[in-house]
């Protein structure tokens, strides 16, 4: 297996757990693991005595009122503040060859070094799309369908003012390509990522042209979203020099000021106080990210005025809507970003390569489904800021077919489904078949109650038909992290982050050609009508053959329940009111909106009602 990161969801706005390229990365599997027996069943959160949540806007001060201000003139007098985000977690590195972390790819991405596109914040009338970013414009497609040419945006510098060229991306390639064993082994993860692309090269200072092994349907996401960049003039040529830098220059809006085990502070460059950046206007002077490991910590530090914007767990949103002081200083909002719950399940033996004794029968996975009480746990610990969802896609998303029925909370059809798979309830009341005990272990992470207690249900409602399900708790690293890359493990609790959302490609998960031991199908699944499907979409350059295709993908899924989907979860997040102008976009909030209230209101924009 190749090197993995992970962002906790729960605790920072959700995204991925990077086992590697494509869908373990770009689908990114954002896992919540670990592992420690548990049998209590989780407190319910206390009756929300406040009125029926009208939406992700309703308690936005600046409801109906905000403004792209993209497509405004630059205002100098807006530039000002510091906003202040919580997190649980630090970035993994700020080198922008060997990040393999959520976190640090989301401070690239929005501060440091931008991608050449990036997903558009709202989906509009169609599906996730990418849009331009540090290119232009959409990259022209030679006739071959293998090759795409990107250009520069003009105006792009380092932060030591030289200018961001074609040649850079070139050479960024190459240092990739080095077979030094030491940038092999630090580059491991961004090559898996990269592994379609055949050649990076430089047609003059703006004109970048890419050339795929074959034609892929999502280039603009393979290169596009994918593609990190270094300073040709400003990194060491020494690999070993290489893998020790901790960060280089950048050539976004914002630099690096400070980096400490506590917080990480970016500062708007001196010039993009005066004039916009070439990827559009900035006007916080300062965005920190502070570390505050301890979840009560940090929402006290949310309700004291140290932290501007963090997440709230679900729990105590609703109880939220009456505490006086919060709501004068702060406004709630929840969001649901390409997601879902499922559980992971191992179909070869954790001791070997046969398959598993209980897991490999789809009729155990299905009865997984029909024990799931996802509707109690959307009401009891989500608060209705949930949704049941199947299948292999976001459900907000054309992939997702909702003309397949969800599967029922029904332990009587679960009971007959474990009788079809020969596990028969002996007379010490649990079910097996022949001497195998009807029995799992079930892992989930270590200080992650939102996933507890879908756990836990799952657990007693099993035990109810003879079904044994240990939940146990593990730190990730190393313990979790391991098992994983050796496959010994019976079944996880998880989150598929589909990042990035644009067509998110479900080969590494759950094609066939990647259920060996060093492939990316972390569940061993193989199946010939999984298999034709997701070949389908990936040879199709029609954009409605690929979604017929992904849709017949998702009726298969739920024929044959790889791996049990259960639910979409929302983020929770509170802002402080002192921001003007922000909205909440179908993939959560962006900085790029954010001006001090004070400053915005005293001179509004033109359209500004």
């Amino acid at each position: 297996m190749k090197e993995a990161g992970i962002r906790w969801f729960g605790c920072s706005p959700p995204s991925s757990w990077r086992l590697t390229a494509p869908t373990w990365v770009a689908a990114g599997l954002c896992l919540l693991l670990g592992m420690g027996a548990c049998s209590e069943r989780p407190p319910a959160p206390p009756v929300a005595t406040a009125p029926a949540v009208e939406g992700p806007e309703a308690e936005n001060p600046d409801r109906g009122r905000w403004v792209d201000l993209q497509k405004h003139p630059f205002r100098p007098e807006w530039v000002g503040g510091t906003l202040t985000v919580g997190r649980r977690s630090p970035a993994d590195h700020l080198n922008n060859l060997l990040w393999s972390g959520g976190e640090a790819r989301v401070y690239a991405k929005l501060f440091h070094c931008p991608f050449l596109l990036t997903e558009a914040a709202d989906r509009g009338e169609g599906p996730f799309h990418v849009v331009p970013e540090a290119a232009e414009a959409l990259p022209e497609v030679l006739p071959d369908g293998k090759t795409y040419r990107y250009r520069l945006k003009a105006g792009l510098t380092w932060e030591d003012g030289v200018p961001v060229t074609a040649a850079d991306y070139a050479f960024t390639w190459e240092l990739l390509q080095d077979p030094h064993p030491a940038l092999a082994a630090a580059f491991a993860t961004r090559r898996a990522t990269l592994e379609r692309i055949e050649s990076v090269t430089a047609l003059d200072e703006r004109t970048i042209e890419v050339r795929f092994k074959q034609p892929y349907y999502n280039a603009l996401v393979a290169f596009g979203l994918e593609f990190t960049v270094v300073p040709k003039h400003a990194v060491p040529r020494d690999p070993e020099l290489f893998v020790k830098t901790a960060r280089h220059p950048g050539f976004g809006p914002y630099r690096i000021l400070r980096n400490s085990p506590e917080e990480l502070v970016f500062e708007l460059r001196p010039e993009y106080r005066k004039q916009a950046h070439p990827t559009g206007p900035q006007y916080l002077e300062q965005v920190v990210f502070r570390y505050v490991r301890d979840a009560t910590t940090q929402f006290q530090l949310l309700r004291q005025g140290a932290i501007d914007l963090a997440t709230i767990p679900h729990e105590r949103y609703e109880g939220l809507h009456d505490d006086q002081e919060f709501m004068s200083r702060l406004w709630r909002t929840y969001y649901f970003l390409p997601a879902y719950v499922f559980i992971a399940t191992n179909h070869r033996h954790p001791e070997g390569g046969r398959p598993h004794p209980v897991l490999a029968a789809p009729e155990v996975r299905a009865a997984l489904v029909h024990l799931s009480d996802r509707e109690r746990l959307v009401r009891e610990i989500y608060g209705n800021r949930a949704k049941v969802v199947g299948g292999p896609f976001f459900f907000l998303d054309a992939d997702y077919d909702s003309s397949v029925p969800l599967r029922a909370f029904d332990p009587a059809r679960a009971e007959r489904l474990l009788d079809q798979a020969g596990f028969r309830v002996g007379q010490d009341g649990w079910r097996a078949k022949g001497e195998v005990k009807l029995s799992l272990e079930l892992l989930l992470p270590a200080g992650s109650p939102e996933l507890k207690a879908p756990a836990v249900y799952l657990s007693e409602a099993a035990r109810a038909v003879g079904f044994e399900i240990l939940v146990r708790e593990l730190p990730f690293d190393p313990v979790i992290r391991q098992r994983l890359n050796e496959r010994r493990f019976d079944a996880i609790l998880a989150i598929n982050s589909l990042r990035p959302a644009v067509e998110p490609d479900q080969y590494e998960l759950l094609h066939s050609a990647e259920a060996s031991a060093k492939g990316q199908n972390i569940c061993a699944v193989e199946d010939s009508r999984l298999d034709r499907w997701i070949d389908a979409y990936r040879a199709s350059a029609d954009p409605k053959e690929r979604l017929a295709a992904r849709r017949s993908l998702h009726r298969a899924f739920d024929e044959i329940v790889p791996f049990p989907v259960l639910l979409s979860a929302s983020t929770c997040l509170a802002i402080n009111r002192r921001f003007a102008n922000v909205k909440v976009h179908d993939l959560g909030v962006l900085y790029r909106d954010f001006v001090l209230r004070e400053r915005f209101e005293a001179s509004p924009p033109e359209g500004r009602k």
